[in-house]
């Protein structure tokens, strides 16, 4: 069993997750960088974590500690979809970042948060977890396919400035 603390981030943190962010808002940029942001203006990313993502009454973020220094963090929110015509209403929790520095990746420090995340969701009676990725990133692919998460829809993209 690996060594780690998963704890409940707080508005003093919003520099760290910037921080534990960067890898991943590059690999991003990196593949998409007309809808992507280069990670060069942290200061916009820690604003982000302490004026939107920290204060998301609906969400929580969890990080995660190995060998005194954390390794990185997950952030999800519980979705209530209202019930319509054409479907049910739906209560889902949606993850919707999660990153693990390069050197901590593949070590079960992923699955650690992704459990956490469930956990949390089985708490509050939800019964669905719910996540996307994009098309390049099969790494995250393998990951989830490993979670247990299945595929249920496929996005499609029609890029018109290159018509």
């Amino acid at each position: 069993m690996l060594d780690a603390n998963i704890r409940r981030a707080t508005l003093a943190d919003a520099h760290l997750l910037a921080g534990l962010n960067k890898d991943i808002q590059q690999i991003h940029a990196d593949a998409y960088p007309y809808l992507f942001k280069q990670p060069d203006n942290f200061a916009e990313f820690v604003a982000d974590f302490e004026t939107r993502v920290l204060r998301d009454v609906d969400g929580f973020v969890l990080i995660i500690e190995a060998e005194q220094q954390a390794v990185g963090y997950i952030y999800a929110r519980a979705v209530t979809r209202p019930e319509n015509a054409y479907i049910h209403e739906q209560k889902l929790m949606q993850v919707d970042s999660i990153s693990i520095q390069p050197a901590y990746q593949n070590k079960g420090y992923g699955q650690m948060l992704m459990n956490a995340v469930r956990e949390q969701a089985i708490a509050q009676g939800i019964r669905r977890v719910l996540l996307d990725t994009y098309e390049f990133n099969s790494n995250a692919q393998q990951f989830y396919a490993k979670m247990g998460f299945e595929r249920m829809k496929i996005q499609l993209t029609l890029d018109l400035n290159q018509q």
